[in-house]
């Protein structure tokens, strides 16, 4: 116990000194529902002990003063970490200092015990909205959770893991279920199919590349939602930057792709070229003349 009180003033210092700290504050939220464990009401007569806190909370929104209010919002979680009122002050907080993912985070944080929140859902979509993660958004403005809500499975996924019962080596059988799952959007269920499968199969590089793979669709659905919206306001100056955002950060995790496959296939001649393009996207000129000229000798 005294271990876990010198860490928590340690960290509450540490956050006051850099509000903005993502890191310090995750380590400050574990710490704080350590002591009290999924008990869900924090220490007891919580309600009581922070009323002073509240007050403090309170004048501080008031008076627009948003890094005292990160600062008494902390002090209430202290005493009751599971409590889904104060994030919500907290979040306006770290909009209003320009912190976004910060706010995310830490409505995030509070909507994993009680996913079911109006209040904390419709602030979180309002925030990703904000921060270009569309589909993120839609998904809770639907009021359904990221992985689809219907348990059955894909047709064929049943025969699909009978077959990885009997050969568990074999990375064909768990690729051809996460595309499965993939297809129907069940995005969690394909991952862990491909992360099951990677220690039998001794991280083969099938999974691994359909692991990348995986994670560039929400990118490339959010910047499909983007482009939509672009249509209708092509001068919006909120969604121009996002859109360029998510270009750069697709075209980064593509090139990465399109590597590993030209190095370990180097007569893929697809993936070369496509491993240039992202080069020429990236304004890595020489690198990706290398690469043609590389394309024009194997043609050659």
């Amino acid at each position: 116990a005294r271990a876990l009180d010198k860490a928590l003033t340690l960290l509450l210092q540490c956050c006051r000194l850099d509000p903005a700290n993502l890191i310090y504050r995750q380590a400050l939220r574990g710490v704080q529902k350590s002591r009290y464990p999924k008990n869900l009401r924090g220490a007891r007569f919580s309600w009581l002990r922070t009323l002073p806190a509240r007050a403090r909370l309170r004048g501080a929104l008031k008076a627009g003063a948003w890094v005292k209010v990160l600062e008494h919002g902390e002090e209430i979680l202290v005493l009751n970490p599971w409590d889904t009122v104060v994030p919500l002050h907290m979040a306006q907080a770290a909009v209003a200092l320009s912190q976004l993912d910060l706010a995310i985070w830490i409505v995030e944080e509070a909507r994993f015990q009680v996913p079911e929140n109006l209040a904390l859902n419709e602030l979180l979509a309002a925030l990703y909205e904000q921060a270009g993660r569309f589909s993120q958004a839609l998904q809770l403005r639907e009021k359904r959770p990221a992985v689809a809500s219907d348990p059955s499975s894909p047709p064929g996924a049943t025969a699909l893991g009978a077959r990885i019962q009997a050969d568990p080596t074999n990375p064909e059988g768990y690729w051809q279920l996460a595309r499965l799952h993939r297809q129907a959007r069940r995005l969690d269920q394909a991952r862990e199919v491909l992360l099951q499968g990677m220690g039998p199969t001794g991280n083969a590089f099938a999974l691994v590349l359909e692991l990348m793979e995986l994670d560039l669709d929400p990118l490339r659905r959010d910047l499909a939602l983007t482009e939509e919206k672009l249509l209708g306001q092509p001068n919006d100056q909120e969604l121009l930057p996002i859109r360029t955002r998510l270009l750069r950060e697709i075209n980064s995790r593509e090139l990465e792709l399109y590597r590993l496959r030209a190095d370990r296939f180097p007569t893929d001649r697809e993936a070369r070229l496509e491993l240039a393009i992202r080069l020429l996207r990236a304004q890595r000129l020489e690198e990706a003349m290398e690469e043609l000229q590389t394309l024009r000798k194997k043609k050659n």
